[in-house]
């Protein structure tokens, strides 16, 4: 339930502080500070949106889509690696806080590293031929995750949190390519029709939709899962374009 008030920056801190203190909370009131909390937001930039730039919007509707899966999921997401979770959005929370409230002292430094080298890693992406796009992503989806995408129609099903490991291999599997494409000694893997699907889809995105793509794919998310996000946003971006409209 989201209670609104005239001081949604107020109300967008006291849900983060909920979340911050999660373990210590009732689970019912967890869940509903991290589904009220992007709405908050949303309402507290309004003055500001024409002036954030397209990043910053595109990450904030991946906000309202990453905090809307973990409510969906229930108590059962926060018992099941609640912290891992719930992390990145308390990141997020506290960066777009910052902008709300310039006063409000937040560190966004490791989270403005992760943006930066996520418009590296994309601009090495884009160097890339189609065919080699679509073999970086098939080299950084898990084996399973097509079967883990099937699995998450069931209701018992809980995904399992991003593993950073997995994120740190991206900027390995981008030097391999580019290095591969200009040795032209080693033909390039021939891709899956899954990785072929993920690399057309992200290539009708925006820049700063590919970008942020790029960031969850750094912090661990399987390529199949952050498009997934990234695309459902892009979506709700388009059919609500008026902040006043999507801030409910």
């Amino acid at each position: 339930m989201i209670t609104r008030t005239d001081n949604p920056t107020r109300e967008a801190g006291a849900a983060v502080k909920v979340l911050e203190e999660w373990h210590q909370r009732p689970a019912a009131e967890v869940l509903d500070a991290v589904y009220a909390v992007p709405v908050h937001l949303r309402r507290a930039l309004r003055g500001q949106w024409p002036t954030l730039t397209p990043l910053d919007r595109a990450d904030l509707y991946a906000l309202r889509i990453a905090c809307e899966q973990v409510e969906q999921l229930g108590k059962r997401a926060l018992e099941h690696d609640g912290a891992a979770r719930l992390a990145p959005v308390i990141t997020e929370v506290r960066y777009f806080l910052g902008i709300a409230d310039p006063t409000r002292r937040t560190d966004s430094t490791h989270r403005d590293h992760a943006v930066q080298r996520a418009a590296a890693n994309l601009a090495v992406y884009e160097r890339l031929s189609e065919r080699e796009q679509a073999t970086v992503l098939d080299r950084l989806t898990p084996p399973d995750a097509t079967r883990a995408r099937m699995l998450a129609a069931l209701p018992d099903y809980i995904p399992p949190v991003p593993d950073p490991r997995a994120g740190s291999k991206l900027e390995a599997v981008l030097t391999e390519a580019e290095q591969r494409a200009a040795s032209e000694d080693e033909p390039p893997t021939i891709a899956g029709q899954l990785a072929q699907g993920m690399r057309k889809a992200l290539a009708n995105l925006a820049g700063e939709w590919q970008q942020q793509i790029m960031r969850s794919i750094g912090d661990g998310v399987t390529p199949p899962d952050a498009i997934g996000v990234a695309v459902r946003a892009h979506i709700r971006a388009l059919r609500y374009e008026d902040p006043d409209v999507d801030a409910s």
